[in-house]
């Protein structure tokens, strides 16, 4: 089942399999530069057990020359509003390139204005810019790297108060083509083991 949620200019695509209900729910934040369907692949995989909520960026978005959002306060604002509604299972976040700023800032968010704290972050491929503004998050933060993002891992650590890991792969310079099956196995590994508050 593929279902598109609105509000305003972002988007949700829900990936939810048809006939069995999903035990967990992982927000994606994809790569500014790409779209919501570059993660369809790791959606597919993750079912039945983990439903995906694929969110989708406004199309009139002002990129910065790096490849990020123009706007990231309103992605992010518009992100939080939507996903309000989609806490009823144990909410994660997964965040992709520049996406993995947006799912922290969106973590950050949701952990300041409702009672839910996600059960994980992930971020994959993402080297912090030397403007991201860091979060301090009360949960889990875990994450995935190939060689050229190891030197962020200290700014990667600092967003998070709680539990922090590096899974790291020295290939992984695109994770979600060369490492899917990894990627999907660890966050089945980590939503079951992470207790919920």
């Amino acid at each position: 089942m593929c279902e598109p949620i609105a509000d305003r200019d972002v988007e949700l695509i829900r990936i939810a399999g048809p006939m069995q209900p999903a035990a967990f729910r992982l927000a994606c934040f994809p790569h500014a530069a790409d779209s919501s369907g570059a993660l369809w692949h790791l959606a597919r995989q993750l079912l039945p057990s983990v439903e995906v909520l694929a969110v989708r960026y406004p199309r009139h978005d002002v990129r910065d020359a790096d490849g990020t959002m123009g706007d990231l306060d309103e992605v992010v604002s518009e992100s939080v509003r939507l996903l309000r509604g989609w806490t009823d299972l144990p909410l994660a976040l997964f965040g992709h390139r520049s996406g993995g700023e947006i799912a922290l800032r969106v973590a950050g968010r949701l952990e300041q204005e409702t009672d839910i704290a996600p059960r994980c972050t992930f971020v994959a491929n993402w080297g912090a810019s030397p403007k991201f503004e860091t979060v301090r998050l009360r949960s889990p933060v875990v994450a995935l790297a190939g060689a050229t993002d190891v030197p962020a891992q200290p700014q990667w650590r600092a967003c998070t108060r709680d539990r922090f890991e590096v899974e790291a792969w020295v290939d992984g310079g695109r994770l979600l083509e060369n490492r899917c099956a990894d990627i999907v196995n660890l966050i089945h590994d980590q939503l079951i083991s992470t207790p919920i508050e």
